[in-house]
This record gives structure tokens, sequence and C-alpha cells, in this order.
């Protein structure tokens, strides 16, 4: 079991980490910008659970917030295209 202390501590450098290495989802101009934000939280994850053995509870709800933002812009780069 993890102590409390060392999951705030992994909580903050996930945070400080998102801060500082991605775009908020909302942000994102591009599906492909989103593509390579949701590629490089994962390697995030991935080095987070490495050290602390732990991954942060907002970890899954940021990539879905990619994931959903991703999905949105793809629909409407379909819809655009059936349009024309």
């Amino acid at each position: 079991m993890m102590n409390k202390y060392t999951q705030l501590k992994a909580e903050w450098e996930f945070k400080r980490e998102v801060k500082s290495r991605l775009i908020q989802p909302g942000q994102c101009k591009s599906a492909t910008q989103l593509r390579k934000c949701m590629e490089e939280l994962h390697y995030l994850i991935n080095d987070i659970k490495k050290k602390y053995k732990f991954v942060p509870k907002g970890a899954s709800v940021l990539f879905e917030k990619y994931n959903n933002m991703h999905e949105k812009l793809i629909y409407q780069q379909i819809s655009q295209q059936n349009i024309l």
C-alpha cells in the first residue's frame, strides 16, 4: 500500500509535467496535434507509474478529454468532407 505522501507527490509531479509538456485539449487545433498530446500523455503516465507505482486519478480523466476532443474533430472533418 502506498502512503499518502507518495501519492500526493506523484499527483503533483503529474500535474506539473502536464502543464509544462502538453497543450490543453480545448486549445488543440487539429486531430494530429491531439494525437501527439495523447501520445505524450501516455508516455508521461507510464513514467509516473514506473517511478511511483501509482497512476494519478486525473490521468484517465485528462486522457478521456483528449480522446473526446479528438473524436469531435475527426467527426467535424468527416462531416465537412461529406458536405463538399
